[in-house]
């Protein structure tokens, strides 16, 4: 295999890797668009891989023809992915481009470009010899490519900030990319150099790649992010390693002389010795430059981040829980601003005044009550179990949120048909039904009907053994709501940390409540259907 096809079966890999991730992670038409571009940068590179391997001219011909359909879509694609990015409207000229991209490729695929071939290096590549069709096909290529990078460059003057950092990278990574991939049509003209030059496809695929991972050009989890270039930059290493060790077994072989099963015994033992190690240590800084740190050191971060984790979940719940507070403060203290300021006026009243106290009184034990609410819920506590009755902490659960379901006009049912108790510990379950129920409340933006009911059942499983086993009671709470549904499609990944369809959502609380649950000996089971509603359900 000579080098011209090595460079574009190289290219081919990585800009079909490249078009799975836009396709995976495309949230828009100009993602899409920019996919399509990219395949058939893949098409183009397979082509030329193909022309290079050819073994006669009619092979070599038809492969040409081939790169040609994929070359003639390249600038009809490239201008309308910049018209998209830069959300500029050419109708007109964006229809044009496609018209002249389907003529270039039946023109040149029916063979009116490849009359006749040259030799490259060593009679290893067939390269066509330009004609008049060729070079006008060319031509009017060139000044497509040219009048997208045109318009390109207009709309980049006049970003800032983030748009300006993706588009530059953009700009440049499909410069180099054009410029390099058009120079493989000089040795056309008769200009006798190796077709190497198209191997700054290879950049435009790096930069972009960066682009994505550093600056968003597609949004993707963090996670993802740090799993997919760790595990690229683990077998790019896996890859150097493995052909050092076949390239050292070469020479070790040459240097002993003796290319029998022996001798290849003892390499594989020197191999063994010398390079594992490497390879070992070179894990161990790949680790560390992606990940930081050791694979122990990051269980114990693990470990502290989910209490971590725990923790802001809570304070993010506490922070909803002070919203509805300050609502239900706000009632009783303009009653008594309201008392106060009748109080000069009919203080001689009779009776007046042990009214006035009596009222005075309730409203500020109405606050004191709920702040002792949050408080208790605020307080950082070790997991205690205790004998609870959840249908009480489901009433306490209701008390808070009742003003803002009466504002969003949510109807509460309550559907208790057992009032069992049941071991565990009060606020952390408090938490996890707080976390269900404002999640019920914001899938209900325009209203709806919040049902939570309880009930006991006995468990489908036969402890102790089959003949002689009981059955364990279970304790089932159902959590339901009316509201917008979840696709089937984001079901299994609901308790998957850091999912999020919520724009203001940190896709924790789900997990946490799963946590809590779990940590209870129980599991949380959800059932939704888009537009008709959610059912979560508790089991203990």
């Amino acid at each position: 295999m000579n080098l011209f096809a090595m460079i574009n079966i190289f290219i081919a890999v990585l800009c079909l890797s490249l078009t799975a991730v836009i396709f995976k992670y495309a949230k828009n038409s100009t993602h899409r668009i920019w996919g399509f571009f990219n395949l058939i940068l893949t098409t183009w590179g397979v082509s030329s891989f193909l022309i290079g391997i050819a073994s006669n001219e009619a092979q070599a011909r038809f492969y040409w023809e081939l790169a040609f359909v994929a070359i003639g879509f390249m600038p009809a694609l490239f201008y309308h992915f910049v018209l998209s990015f830069c959300n500029r409207s050419q109708r007109t000229l964006l229809i044009l481009s496609y018209l002249y991209a389907v003529f270039f490729s039946i023109v040149l695929s029916l063979g009116l470009a490849t009359h006749s071939f040259s030799m490259l290096m060593s009679n290893s590549i067939y390269f066509i010899n330009a004609n008049l069709v060729f070079s006008l096909m060319m031509g009017s290529w060139c000044g497509l490519v040219v009048l997208g990078f045109v318009e390109f460059f207009n709309y980049l003057k006049g970003t800032t900030g983030l748009p300006r950092i993706q588009s530059q990278f953009m700009f440049w990574s499909m410069l180099i990319g054009f410029s390099g991939g058009v120079s493989t049509a000089l040795p056309a003209y008769g200009l006798k150099f190796y077709p190497v030059f198209q191997i700054s496809v290879v950049f435009y695929v790096i930069f972009n790649s960066y682009a994505i991972f550093k600056h968003g050009l597609i949004p993707l989890d963090i996670i993802i992010k740090r799993s997919i270039f760790y595990s690229s930059l683990v077998t790019i290493v896996t890859i150097l390693y493995f052909v050092g060790v076949l390239i050292f077994q070469r020479i070790f072989i040459g240097i002993i002389g003796n290319n029998n099963m022996s001798g290849t015994v003892v390499s594989l033992v020197v191999i063994a010795i010398i390079f594992i190690p490497i390879k070992n240590r070179i894990q161990a800084i790949v680790d560390k430059i992606i990940l930081k740190n050791s694979p122990i050191e990051i269980v114990v971060q693990n470990e502290n981040l989910r209490d971590e984790v725990i923790k802001t979940e809570k304070f993010k719940s506490i922070a909803d829980l002070a919203s509805m507070l300050a609502h239900e403060i706000k009632n009783p203290l303009s009653n008594l601003a309201m008392l106060t300021e009748e109080l000069n006026e009919r203080k001689n009243e009779p009776g007046y005044i042990e009214e006035y106290q009596r009222l005075v009184i309730k409203e500020i034990e109405r606050i004191t009550s709920l702040l002792r609410e949050l408080l208790v819920f605020a307080n950082p506590t070790q997991l205690t179990i205790t004998d609870i009755n959840p249908n009480k902490i489901i009433e306490q659960v209701i008390n808070l949120i009742k003003s803002k379901c009466d504002h969003t006009k949510i109807e509460i049912i309550r559907s208790f048909n057992t009032n069992s108790n049941v071991p565990g510990d009060s606020n952390l379950l408090k938490q996890a039904i707080l976390n269900l129920v404002f999640n019920a409340i914001d899938a209900m933006s325009h209203g709806g009907v919040l049902t939570i009911s309880t009930e006991t059942r006995e468990s489908p499983i036969l402890y102790n053994n089959y003949e002689n086993g009981t059955r364990k009671t279970q304790y089932v709470m159902s959590i339901s709501d009316t509201g917008c549904g979840i696709d089937s499609k984001d079901l299994p990944f609901v308790f998957d940390p850091f999912f999020a369809r919520k724009t203001n959502g940190t896709g924790l609380g789900l997990p946490i409540t799963q946590s809590i649950i779990e940590k209870h000996g129980g599991k949380i089971e959800v059932a939704s259907t888009v537009n008709v509603g959610t059912n979560f359900k508790i089991i203990l």
